[in-house]
């Protein structure tokens, strides 16, 4: 009952197809489209879109008697109101959709089903490289390069410069597909390697951690601190000492004249020696070395280790 001004109107190529093949086609990995049936409202402005991309719409197919499908989102100031014609699509019994060539991704990774397929990729036993070499025509790729590819977020200059010797910057964000090992705990400022892990993604480690003594190097990632990282990360310190009194409260100190919290403690003791392990957030690899200089200098303490 109200009139209201539009102040402007977007058109965004949109759902997980066209989200994805944007995507690629920045990264530079050729992309052909297919899904969804194209409508004679929307064909323009897709073809529009794409124009100036590589992606190669020749597989989809536009209908000349019917707009297609379209949502609309009307935004007005927080509030969000999205329409469309999604139900009609499903509810009018006619199939608006290319049907996937499945054929295609089985004989080239050798599989018996797509749910094969997604499978081997969540457990981390499809290699980045080969998916990239099918998606990229058979041309080949570094690991290196594959892992900037499919992990974006963490990438450094997303463009045709990327090199082999080009790290996976490890940054701000966290994600799922990055975890710190806990053995060695790495902290910035630390020389890192990644590890490809099936089932966790990637395991960053401290470059000299024992537990990497035996990978072999083909196995081993490239990573490095990116230079806007500026979050805590968990820090172990294992603390030989002398069985005296007060000597944790004087450790502790040490952490709270730094503005550190400690996280957990715990504490074990002989007649004459004790133990004492620690884990904190600490944010450089200076500021730990720092809090180990002064632990050592405690009356009382024999030895200091880090994870």
């Amino acid at each position: 009952d109200a009139y209201a001004e539009i102040g402007a109107q977007y058109f965004l190529p949109g759902g997980e197809t066209g989200t994805a093949a944007t995507v690629l086609d920045s990264l530079g990995v050729p992309v052909k489209i297919s899904g969804t049936w194209i409508g004679t409202e929307v064909a323009p402005m897709l073809k529009e879109f794409y124009g100036s991309k590589k992606a190669d719409l020749s597989s989809l197919t536009f209908m000349t008697d019917d707009p297609g499908v379209m949502d609309y989102v009307v935004i007005a100031g927080l509030v969000r109101s999205p329409m469309g014609r999604f139900q009609t699509l499903f509810s009018s019994g006619k199939r608006w959709w290319n049907t996937p060539k499945e054929e295609d991704i089985l004989k080239n990774f050798g599989m018996t089903s797509l749910n094969e397929f997604f499978e081997k990729i969540g457990q981390g036993e499809l290699p980045l490289q080969d998916i990239h070499r099918f998606l990229n025509g058979g041309n080949d790729i570094s690991k290196e390069t594959a892992a900037i590819r499919f992990y974006p977020k963490f990438g450094k200059d997303m463009d045709n410069t990327l090199t082999d010797e080009m790290p996976l910057m490890i940054g701000q964000e966290t994600s799922l597909l990055i975890h710190f090992a806990s053995c060695c705990g790495p902290v910035p400022g630390d020389k890192i390697v990644g590890v490809m892990r099936p089932q966790i993604g990637i395991e960053v480690h401290k470059s000299d951690c024992p537990c990497l003594k035996d990978l072999p190097t083909d196995q081993r990632l490239p990573v490095d601190w990116s230079a806007d990282v500026s979050k805590p990360f968990t820090t172990h310190l294992t603390i030989e000492t002398d069985n005296r009194r007060n000597l944790p409260l004087s450790i502790l100190m040490v952490l709270k004249d730094e503005n550190l919290s400690l996280d957990r403690m715990s504490i074990a003791s002989a007649q004459y020696t004790g133990r004492i392990r620690m884990e904190f957030k600490a944010f450089r690899k200076d500021q730990v070395d720092a809090i180990v200089t002064k632990i050592r200098q405690v009356e009382g303490v024999r030895g200091v280790e880090k994870a």
